[in-house]
C-alpha cells in the first residue's frame, strides 16, 4: 500500500500509541486475571496493529525513507505534487490535435483531386498535340503535293507563254522557269524561290526582271497552279497593261488554246480580238 510520507508517519505513530494503550490495558488486566492469557492477547493485538499500519517504502531512495514527518515531509510532499502537476501539464500538451487530423484528411483529398485534374489535363494535352500533329502532317503533305505538281508544270507553261511559233521553226522554244524551296525539311519555315530565264537572257530572280517579263512569269505560275486544282473559270483584269505587242499575242494564244473558261478585262485589241465573246463598256 502506497500513502504519502506524512500520512504514513502519522499512521505509524498512531498505531504505536494504540498498541501501547492496549498493552497497558492488557497488563492491567493481567494483574487481575491470568498472566499468560493476557500477555498473548496483547502481543496478538500489537501484531495486527503493526500489520495494518505497515507502509511499503522500499521504492523510495534511502534519503527519502529517512524522512519521518514534520516540515521536511511536507516540503517533500509539495515537491512531489508540483512535479505531478508539471507532468500532467506535459501530458495535456501531448494530446493529439483532432483538428490537425481533419485538416490532413482534407489536404489529402485536395491533393488526390488535384492529381486527378492534372492527369485529365495531361491526357487532354496529349490529345490536342496528336490532333495538331495530324493537321500539321496533312498540311505538309498537301503543300508538298501541290508544290511538286506546280514545279513540274511551270517550266512548260512559261516556255509556251514566251515562245513564238516563227521562232520555234528556227529552233527557239521560249524561256525557262523553275521553283525551289528555301527550306526543304520544313517548307513553312522558308519561302519559295521563283527563278525565270526569258528567251535570249540568263537566269535571274523574278525581282530582277522587267515589268512585262514579271507579268509573264506571274501568269505562268497562275496557269501552272491550275494543273493541281482546276478552277471553274479565271478572271484576268488588265494583266496585259505592261506587255508589249509580241507578249500580248503570246498571252492571247495561250488563253485561246486553254480549255479553262477565262474572263479577260483588257484595253488592247490584240488580246480581246481573240475572244469568243466581247462586251463593251462605255
Amino acid at each position: 500500500v502506497e500513502v504519502p510520507l506524512a500520512e504514513g508517519a502519522e499512521v505509524v505513530h498512531a498505531a504505536a500509541a494504540a498498541a501501547g494503550g492496549r498493552s497497558s490495558s492488557s497488563s492491567r488486566g493481567s494483574a487481575s486475571g491470568s498472566p499468560s492469557g493476557g500477555g498473548a492477547a496483547s502481543a496478538a493485538a500489537l501484531g495486527e496493529a503493526e500489520a495494518e499500519a505497515a507502509v511499503d517504502l522500499s521504492a523510495l531512495p534511502e534519503d527519502k525513507r529517512a524522512i519521518k514527518g514534520g516540515d521536511t515531509a511536507k516540503l517533500q510532499e509539495e515537491e512531489y505534487r508540483s512535479e505531478l502537476r508539471r507532468m500532467l501539464g506535459d501530458l495535456e500538451h501531448l494530446r493529439p490535435n483532432l483538428k490537425a487530423i481533419e485538416q490532413l484528411a482534407l489536404a489529402a483529398e485536395q491533393a488526390e483531386s488535384a492529381g486527378r485534374d492534372a492527369a485529365t489535363a495531361r491526357k487532354e494535352i496529349e490529345d490536342v498535340e496528336k490532333r495538331f500533329e495530324a493537321v500539321r502532317a496533312a498540311r505538309r503533305d498537301r503543300f508538298n503535293a501541290c508544290f511538286k505538281k506546280v514545279q513540274e508544270e511551270i517550266n512548260g507553261v512559261y516556255r509556251r507563254l514566251t515562245g513564238n511559233p516563227s521562232d520555234s521553226a528556227l529552233g527557239f522554244e521560249g524561256g525557262s522557269a523553275y521553283l525551289d524551296l528555301e527550306d526543304t525539311e520544313d517548307p513553312f519555315n522558308g519561302g519559295v524561290k521563283f527563278t525565270a530565264m526569258p528567251p535570249t537572257k540568263r537566269f535571274c530572280d523574278i525581282g530582277l526582271l522587267s515589268g512585262g517579263e514579271r507579268t509573264l512569269a506571274a501568269m505562268a505560275l497562275l496557269f501552272a497552279m491550275q494543273a493541281y486544282q482546276r478552277p471553274p473559270f479565271l478572271v484576268l483584269d488588265e494583266v496585259d497593261a505592261h506587255l508589249d505587242g509580241p507578249n500580248v499575242q503570246a498571252l492571247a494564244r495561250y488563253v485561246e488554246q486553254s480549255d479553262c473558261q477565262t474572263i479577260v478585262i483588257s484595253l488592247k485589241d490584240k488580246l480581246f480580238s481573240c475572244s469568243d465573246g466581247l462586251v463593251g463598256i462605255s
